[in-house]
């Protein structure tokens, strides 16, 4: 038994061995690997596009491609109707002279070089089909001149070989004939499928009009509200502080379970230093601060949240305490949590995290949600 396995496997190997050295394999590579790679390369497409959103990552823009105002982009639809016609993946802000001129590159190489490779791949297997077809049956000679003589299909000869494959004579496989008409459509087609595919618009920006005169405000320049402290003047500061998210994208609500970094500016930080809740004064962290610690509030965040991971909210406990380099007598300031998704700030686990409890600040004052959602906009905005 072992003997009989042992020759057929060296028999196997020898015949493999000739099967490979025979092979052609400049004629090979030449026609069998761009084969190989674009029917390998449509699924990996389709498993792109169904994943889509979680490969591009969560938007951090509070305007949905179709151009409606939203707090929760990242739950836009791409596979919705209303998303067919709309440009779904965005690259840069560009003048109109460059994304012209990108867009007609598109058309040019992917469009018409694309539809030239399908039409030399089609046709050598179609030829070579229907050549060994003709060896049992033959065919008409409009089939023949679509196939043979024309260079690239067209509209007439797709139309007159679907007239000959059902009314007047077809060939052997059904399946091979449907596979036929449908690459000859497809190639047709191709060229404007590959120009719907791309296009260009005007940059969309958010906007949200203010309380007191109905000015409209760049989104970006609203920040999540984190803290309130409400004897601020304790320590240099206004009473009822409203200590904010940093400035560095549209505060859009973050996604649960994901740390934003657009509107958690600092926490990004605070997450790659390896603390949580970081315990260091003033003094310590001007030293060695960057710029954009410092623009982003990650410096009053960074001290709040220390102070109220060791003394607590609300002025609970009748302690002296230190704030930032202030000696307070008893008892500790009277800070409060606003509703946040950020678990590198001290009070997420005390806060409930819904959307509807959260704030916004803009010029010291505050905006919910619900007036967010009904108010915003999306408009044009210049390059």
């Amino acid at each position: 038994m072992f003997i009989r396995l042992r020759t057929f496997l060296r028999d196997m190997w020898v015949e493999a061995r000739q099967d490979v050295c025979s092979i052609r394999w400049r004629t090979a590579l030449l026609w069998r690997l761009p084969i190989t790679i674009w029917t390998l390369g449509l699924p990996v497409l389709l498993i792109f596009l169904c994943l889509i959103k979680y490969i591009i990552g969560v938007s951090d823009i509070a305007c949905t491609p179709g151009g409606q105002f939203s707090l929760v982009p990242y739950h836009y639809n791409y596979w919705s109707t209303e998303s067919v016609f709309q440009i779904t993946l965005a690259f840069g802000e560009l003048s109109f002279g460059v994304a012209k001129f990108i867009d007609i590159a598109w058309d040019v190489v992917f469009g018409r070089i694309g539809q030239l490779v399908l039409v030399l791949f089609s046709s050598h297997v179609f030829s070579i089909y229907v050549t060994a077809s003709m060896e049992t049956a033959p065919i008409t000679y409009n089939s023949y001149r679509a196939i043979f003589l024309e260079p690239n299909p067209s509209f007439w000869s797709t139309v007159a070989l679907i007239r000959d494959f059902t009314s007047r004579r077809s060939l052997h496989s059904n399946l091979a004939m449907v596979f036929m008409v449908a690459t000859m459509t497809f190639t047709i087609a191709f060229p404007t499928l590959a120009s719907a595919m791309t296009g260009y618009t005007s940059a969309q920006k958010a906007y949200v009009p203010d309380h007191q005169n109905g000015n409209m405000i760049r989104f970006d320049n609203f920040g999540l509200l984190l803290y309130t402290i409400h004897d601020g003047e304790r320590v240099g500061l206004t009473n009822e502080y409203l200590v904010t998210t940093g400035k560095t994208g549209d505060p859009i609500i973050p996604k649960y379970g994901y740390m934003l970094h657009t509107h958690t500016a600092c926490s990004a930080f605070r997450f790659a230093a390896g603390y949580t809740t970081p315990d260091f004064n003033s003094s310590v962290l001007n030293a060695a601060a960057s710029a954009f610690e410092l623009d982003n509030n990650c410096l009053l965040q960074n001290n709040v949240t220390a102070y109220v991971g060791q003394y607590r909210f609300n002025g609970s406990s009748n302690s002296q305490s230190t704030f930032m380099n202030h000696q307070l007598d008893a008892p500790t300031l009277n800070i409060s949590a606003a509703s946040f998704n950020d678990y590198t700030l001290f009070g997420f686990s005390h806060v409930t995290l819904d959307p509807r409890n959260m704030l916004w600040v803009w010029s010291n004052d505050t905006y919910n949600e619900t007036y967010l959602t009904q108010k915003g906009t999306c408009q044009a905005s210049g390059v």
